[in-house]
C-alpha cells in the first residue's frame, strides 16, 4: 500500500509491480482535489466545511485536503464512532491542520450519498453555502442534486460526480502505469 492507502486503511486501485507484488492506493481525495482546481478553486490556505466525513471517501477527501494546505477543514458526520476516527487520523498525521466546528468556509464539500437522489434536500443549510466559493457533491448526478441546483443559483463554483469522476479515471491510470515505459 501506499502511504496514503496505508493512513487511510483503505484503496480502491491496484497495479502489479515488475516484480509481481501489488501495490494499492487511495485515489478519491486527489480526483477530488485535482477538480476542484479545474473548476478554479484553490485548496491552499482555505477553510472547507465537509459533511459525510466519516465514511471512505470523505475520510480520502480529508487527507487530501490537509496534505494540499487546507487551513481550517469544519468536519460533520452523523455516525459519532467515524467521525472520531477522522479527527484521529488528522491528529495524527496533519497536526498543522486546525478542525474547525462551524463558522464561514471557501469550499463546501458534500461526501454522503445525499445527492444521488435528486430530490433530496441539501444536507448543508443555506447559510453554510451562500459564504462559500465552491460547492462539491461528490454522489450528486450531473448537476442535479438539490445542493448544486442551490450552488448555481447563487452563482457558485459547482462540481458533480461527474467531474470527480473523470479526474478519478486520470488519478487512477496514472497510479495504474506509474513507472511504465511506453509501448
Amino acid at each position: 500500500m501506499t502511504e496514503r492507502a496505508t493512513r487511510l486503511g483503505a484503496l480502491n486501485t491496484v497495479r502489479r509491480a515488475d516484480d509481481g507484488s501489488l501495490c494499492g492506493d487511495a485515489t478519491d481525495g486527489t480526483a477530488l482535489l485535482q477538480a476542484i482546481g479545474q473548476a478554479g478553486a484553490r485548496v491552499n490556505g482555505a477553510c472547507v466545511h465537509i459533511t459525510g466525513a466519516g465514511g471512505g471517501a470523505g475520510r480520502a477527501i480529508i487527507d487530501a485536503l490537509c496534505d494540499a494546505g487546507a487551513a481550517n477543514i469544519i468536519l460533520e458526520d452523523t455516525d459519532a464512532a467515524r467521525l472520531a476516527q477522522t479527527l484521529a487520523l488528522v491528529e495524527q498525521f496533519w497536526p498543522n491542520t486546525s478542525i474547525g466546528d462551524k463558522g464561514p468556509a471557501d469550499i463546501v464539500i458534500d461526501a454522503t450519498p445525499n445527492g444521488k437522489n435528486a430530490n433530496a434536500a441539501p444536507l448543508l443549510a443555506p447559510e453554510v453555502v451562500s459564504g462559500c466559493k465552491a460547492i462539491c457533491d461528490i454522489a450528486g448526478q450531473h448537476g442535479q442534486s438539490q445542493l448544486l441546483n442551490t450552488a448555481k443559483q447563487m452563482k457558485k463554483i459547482a462540481i458533480d460526480a461527474s467531474d470527480m469522476g473523470y479526474c478519478q479515471v486520470q488519478a487512477q491510470m496514472a497510479f495504474l502505469f506509474q513507472n511504465q515505459t511506453a509501448f
